[in-house]
């Protein structure tokens, strides 16, 4: 979870303003994406429901936009190791979408900050 909490951190401020809209992407069940954006100031831009009607697969996957200072304050809500507190405040797998405010000389830049941190990690 520290990984995760770091890489997006390192993306938010690779971003920079706090004013740029943040392409995201994340899953959970559809009541948990529901509350999460409606408590996060997110916008949706696609919705995917997985199961076909099946009432015992509830599972939803969104797109959306986040201005990026919502997104820090989120980030920095993270908690550091707690996997089970995270499962029940923020929907699985919110990931950042490629976007053009993320240099490829960034993305190499943040891959080896999180290289470092991992291998620090399991010393």
């Amino acid at each position: 979870m520290e990984k995760e909490k770091a890489l997006k951190m390192l993306q938010v401020q690779a971003i920079g303003s706090p004013s740029i809209l943040v392409p995201i992407t994340f899953s959970g069940a559809n009541k948990e994406v529901n509350d999460f954006m409606a408590n996060n100031h997110i916008n949706e831009t696609g919705r995917q429901i997985l199961g076909n009607n099946n009432p015992s697969i509830d599972k939803t996957i969104i797109r959306g936009t986040i201005l990026n200072e919502d997104l820090e304050k989120l980030v920095n809500n993270f908690p550091n190791n707690d996997t089970e507190s995270l499962s029940k405040t923020v929907p699985y797998g919110l990931g950042i979408q490629p976007n053009p405010h993320i240099t490829s000389e960034e993305s190499q830049h943040i891959s080896k900050n999180i290289e470092q941190l991992m291998e620090r990690g399991l010393k």
